[in-house]
């Protein structure tokens, strides 16, 4: 399966380029490793549907045997690199969410 390279989440927040192990996330660059950029790209492609760790990690990684805990410490280290708000994660499992923009309330998020 051909994997994406780069990725942008639709609102052109939050953007990836897998060969520079780079993301920009509302104007700040993050240098990122492979495993980051392989489950950002994974987040940025599954929209805003939830996902659970074990789909996450057959989808990303190729790993079905992937558990809760493994993905749980990658997404971890994502959210520690892009903020806390840019990953969800709820009883329904995990996607790629966004922080409110500065003066917006957090109920209109979409």
């Amino acid at each position: 399966m051909e994997r994406a390279t780069t990725g942008r989440t639709p609102d052109g927040r939050l953007s990836v380029d897998f060969h520079a192990r780079q993301a920009v996330a509302d104007g700040r660059v993050l240098q990122l490793t492979y495993g980051d950029c392989r489950l950002l790209l994974g987040l940025i492609e599954q929209g805003d549907e939830f996902r659970g760790a074990r789909d996450i990690g057959d989808r990303v990684w190729n790993f079905a045997a992937a558990t809760g805990h493994e993905v749980g410490v990658r997404l971890n280290y994502l959210r520690a690199k892009l903020g806390r708000d840019w990953v969800e994660t709820t009883v329904r499992g995990h996607r790629l969410g966004r922080p409110p923009l500065p003066g917006e309330p957090a109920a209109t998020r979409s």
